[in-house]
């Protein structure tokens, strides 16, 4: 296993790295001029399982975006299985239709996590 930061989590993946004593992928960050997010990872992870870190606080849809970008870049290099953990899950309050119309904002989350390539999603804050 190897371990990917992402933006808002960059500390936490590296504290995490060395408690499991295995390696944290070097990833680039940054944003170009009209504030879009650019990814690159610096490492090969075709057929490596992957503990992709990245908290979703606010401001939720950046860090969201953000994810999602990992995700997709990581399943399209092949890594073989890719497990998150985002520690705050943003839009978790909406977990069920309560007047009609309205999106559960929970599983819709969920579910593009799972199709960006996530196989496993952990979390400790579901507020």
């Amino acid at each position: 296993m190897r371990v990917i930061g992402g933006p808002s989590s960059t500390k936490l993946a590296e504290n995490i790295s060395l408690e499991l004593k295995v390696p944290l992928i070097k990833a680039q960050f940054k944003r170009f001029p009209d504030g879009e997010f650019y990814f690159r990872l610096l490492e090969d992870v075709k057929g490596e399982d992957i503990l992709l870190v990245q908290s979703l606080p606010p401001p939720q849809d950046q860090h969201i975006i953000e994810l999602i970008y990992m995700l997709e870049t990581c399943r399209e290099l092949e890594a073989r299985n890719i497990i998150v953990y985002a520690p705050y899950l943003a839009y978790s309050r909406q977990d069920q239709r309560y007047l009609p119309g309205e999106a559960v904002s929970s599983k819709i989350l969920a579910e593009a996590i799972q199709r960006a390539g996530a196989s496993e999603l952990y979390t400790v804050d579901v507020h």
